[in-house]
């Protein structure tokens, strides 16, 4: 039996992963003004960011159309048992909705699970990962179904962004305080919980947005992957990346530049941490 697994570019899935365990990635469209790019990799250049970063006009983030779905699901039922189909908070994006309808249209012996995973950028693309790499060594569908439902309320992601502009026309900040928010102890850290962004209220009050944020990574006991976030950009990854090297000494840290998915919701100025509890 053969389990296939089916995600879009708010994944942000490295090609190498993407080839090497045969996930198959629908593109999203990234609307900026009057114009429109396709989510397929090459969108996350310096180039988008920087426009995101300087323009005000509106972004959005278009998922790709159940008919899209349907097309792939459809294909691939011919050579697979199970589709486990993962995608972005349905708060956040519509690519679940659109593939929750997909699947419906699909008729014959393949099994198709899609999931709201209430995560995006490379939060998502862990599970994808983790997920795919169970199919690729032979799991079948529930197997992998429960795996992933295991696997996501262990990943976790926080951030801080040094301006609040784009979260606050996104309406996940409150339209005040604009005078003073630039101090930073006065820049919260916003988690992604139950796949909404909420601010995180557990983290000590003083302290600048980077000691507040490795402060929450060290509440974990045990950590299987620990990854920064970063654009080109926002702040300086390194500060961070000191703070982390002296809390969790042991701790394999990598880096990521986010997407523009992510960069559309929460703005490009935003440095962020993706925790993978053991």
């Amino acid at each position: 039996m053969r389990t296939r697994i089916v995600t879009d570019s708010t994944a942000e899935l490295p090609p190498s992963v993407v080839e090497a365990l045969d996930v198959v990635v629908l593109p999203q469209r990234i609307q900026i003004g009057s114009d429109s790019f396709l989510d397929d990799g090459t969108t996350r250049a310096t180039e988008l960011t920087k426009r995101l970063a300087k323009g005000r006009a509106a972004v959005s983030v278009n998922a790709p159309t159940a008919r899209e779905f349907s097309d792939v699901y459809a294909r691939l039922s011919h050579e697979a048992d199970a589709i486990i189909s993962l995608h972005p908070a349905s708060g956040l994006n519509g690519a679940f909705q659109a593939a929750n309808l997909a699947r419906r249209s699909i008729l014959g012996h393949c099994q198709i699970h899609v999931i709201d995973s209430g995560l995006i950028s490379h939060a998502l693309g862990v599970l994808v990962t983790e997920a795919a790499k169970a199919a690729h060594a032979g799991a079948e569908g529930a197997e992998v179904v429960r795996l992933v439902r295991g696997a996501m309320p262990r990943i976790y992601l926080a951030f801080y962004a040094e301006t609040l502009d784009h979260m606050r026309r996104a309406g996940f900040v409150p339209q005040r305080r604009v005078a003073t928010e630039g101090g930073a102890a006065l820049k919260p850290i916003f988690l992604l919980e139950d796949g909404q962004i909420v601010k995180l209220h557990r983290t000590r009050s003083r302290g600048t947005a980077v000691e507040r944020l490795s402060e929450f990574v060290g509440e974990f006991i045990a950590l299987q992957e620990l990854t920064i976030l970063y654009s080109s950009v926002g702040p300086k990854t390194e500060p961070l990346e000191e703070l982390l090297a002296q809390l969790l000494p042991n701790q394999a840290v990598t880096k990521r530049a986010y997407g523009p998915a992510l960069s559309a919701l929460v703005g490009p100025n935003v440095l962020g941490i993706v925790a993978y509890e053991s």
